[in-house]
């Protein structure tokens, strides 16, 4: 089955590391948001829990999707990730 897919996920930074990761996310969002199929990226950090941000991706494919994480400062940042954020992070996947 064909159509959007959506993609949301957690990241809960390691303390001293929030506002590092809170640049980083948020300088993905522009050129995320230009690139071919992506309907929605939202990056978001809890105003409640300021240790916690949430993003969701919505794309217009699963291939548009999958060409997104291969892009070479998206490799980047899922091979440093744990540099930054607690392994309490995840992401999860949405079905069409």
């Amino acid at each position: 089955m064909g159509g959007p897919i959506g993609l949301y996920g957690f990241a809960r930074p390691k303390p001293e590391r929030a506002d590092e990761l809170e640049r980083l996310l948020l300088s993905f969002v522009a050129p995320t948001r230009s690139e071919p199929g992506s309907l929605q990226y939202q990056v978001h950090r809890d105003t409640a829990d300021p240790g916690l941000f949430v993003f969701y991706e919505l794309w217009q494919s699963g291939a548009d999707l999958q060409r997104h994480l291969e892009l070479a400062h998206m490799r980047d940042f899922q091979d440093r990730r744990m540099t930054t954020c607690s392994p309490t992070s995840r992401s999860i996947g949405c079905g069409h």
